[in-house]
């Protein structure tokens, strides 16, 4: 409902009016929904999903690895083929 709310007002603007009543609301909503954000379910759910995302990375990075190092021998072998 609140998110819903600042929608109307946009943070882009170049007007000065326009980014200081954009900043006002966002301040204002923060205060009332702060509360509700801090509550545990939320907290854990950001904590999963950080837990998740750093997985993820991980798996990303090993395969990467393992590819290349792949690609690497396979180059190397291909290299020796043409001088042997």
């Amino acid at each position: 409902m609140y998110e819903k709310f600042i929608s109307y007002f946009s943070c882009r603007t170049l007007n000065n009016e326009k980014y200081y009543d954009y900043v006002k609301v966002k301040n204002s909503i923060s205060e009332v929904i702060k509360d509700f954000y801090n509550k545990k379910v939320h907290r854990n759910l950001r904590f999963r999903m950080y837990c998740n995302t750093k997985k993820s990375e991980s798996q990303l990075l090993n395969t990467i690895e393992k590819n290349s190092n792949r690609l690497w021998k396979l180059e190397y072998e291909q290299s020796n083929e043409k001088f042997f």
